[in-house]
């Protein structure tokens, strides 16, 4: 099973790229992401389903590296779905610990076939065996899986961040298409980090689940993996649509915003959050966020910030409220202390609310 998931991987990977029209070196990042998982896929037939020296030999420590480049392609390929974004010198930084990996090789690269013939022949005998090779000089094989581990459950919190920041400007297909990767990846890495646990720290129990836990890996990872390419491989190689800034996003959900605020004035509420402006507008959170940025220049909290700052200033040149403490104007406003509120005022009007106060008596 692990050998033709493999396969077919690699070989849906290569059409997605020569079915791509414009040949985007975008669609080469998800191509590599499932070149390497295909040929990682591989390797575990070679080491468990179906075990065999000499192709372990060649596959399992030789093409650590780019094992490890499985996560950091994925997540670049994300990056680059952003128009705007493009290449930066700090994405070499993801090459780091693959080329360190690469260097801390060498001398079983260059030793001689005989002998790694002999030590993989004694892994494929007894997995326990994998604690006591000598692989790398930089690691030992143990830290070398907690690396790669870590690695890629790191990345899975990475691109969950990116969605969650770029998930507003994702329409139709589009956005399904990122969610089934998303899916897809994070089932993937949650199933290497089980895998490499019970590897390490319960080798009897993997030892006797070995061709279940292999078989139904590849099963999964197959089924999932040709079935969402199939449906959105037409999403493959397109970016997000940059916003067009010079009308207003959602012009209707703006003057919402602008009458709601005037007349419900809902910022003092000490507790009023994004979630509670969304149920208020019946909008999706992502919509509030998307129009806020795109239409007001601002964040929720900024924005918020902004509008109790200015409902302050009110309350503070109204004779009415003269007899009132500060303390009262900034809960009045929708602060939760005095020291917040002295923050943010100053922040927005380069005065504390005292100066301000005194400013007004003066005139």
């Amino acid at each position: 099973m692990l050998l033709y998931s493999a396969i077919l991987i690699f070989l849906f990977s290569l059409l997605l790229y020569l079915g791509s029209a414009a040949r985007k070196p975008i669609v080469l990042l998800l191509m590599s992401y499932l070149c390497w998982t295909s040929l990682f896929t591989l390797t575990l037939h070679f080491q468990f389903g179906s075990p065999s020296v000499q192709p372990a030999t060649l596959l399992l420590i030789h093409f650590s590296p780019l094992y490890l480049l499985i996560s950091p392609s994925l997540f670049l390929y994300f990056q680059q779905l952003d128009p705007e974004r493009g290449w930066k010198r700090i994405d070499g930084l993801h090459g780091i610990i693959p080329f360190l990996q690469l260097v801390g090789i060498l001398p079983w690269i260059f030793k001689p076939w005989s002998e790694k013939e002999s030590e993989i022949a004694k892994l494929l005998a007894d997995p326990a065996y994998f604690g006591e090779m000598e692989t790398n000089w930089l690691w030992a094989p143990s830290v070398y899986l907690l690396i790669r581990t870590y690695m890629n459950l790191t990345y899975v919190g990475l691109i969950i961040h990116w969605y969650r920041k770029k998930q507003h400007l994702l329409q139709g297909n589009q956005r399904r298409w990122v969610q089934f990767l998303l899916g897809l990846f994070t089932i993937q890495m949650l199933a290497f980090a089980y895998f490499n646990f019970i590897f390490t720290f319960q080798v009897d129990i993997f030892k006797a689940n070995l061709v279940k836990y292999t078989h139904w890996y590849g099963l999964a990872l197959t089924t999932l993996a040709l079935l969402g390419l199939f449906i959105f491989q037409d999403q493959a190689a397109k970016k997000i649509p940059k916003p067009n800034k010079a009308t207003p996003s959602h012009p209707g959900l703006k003057d919402l915003i602008i009458e709601w605020f005037d007349q419900e004035r809902p910022y003092r509420e000490e507790d009023f959050s994004l979630q509670r402006m969304a149920e208020c507008l019946h909008q999706p959170v992502y919509k509030i966020q998307q129009c806020l940025k795109e239409d007001f220049a601002t964040t929720f909290s900024e924005f918020r910030n902004q509008q109790r700052v200015l409902y302050a200033q009110v309350l503070l040149e109204d004779d009415t409220h003269r007899h009132l403490k500060i303390e009262t104007i900034a809960h009045m406003a929708g602060f939760k202390n005095r020291s917040t509120f002295y923050k943010v005022f100053r922040e927005y009007t380069g005065r504390t609310p005292s100066e301000f106060l005194g400013k007004v008596n003066e005139e």
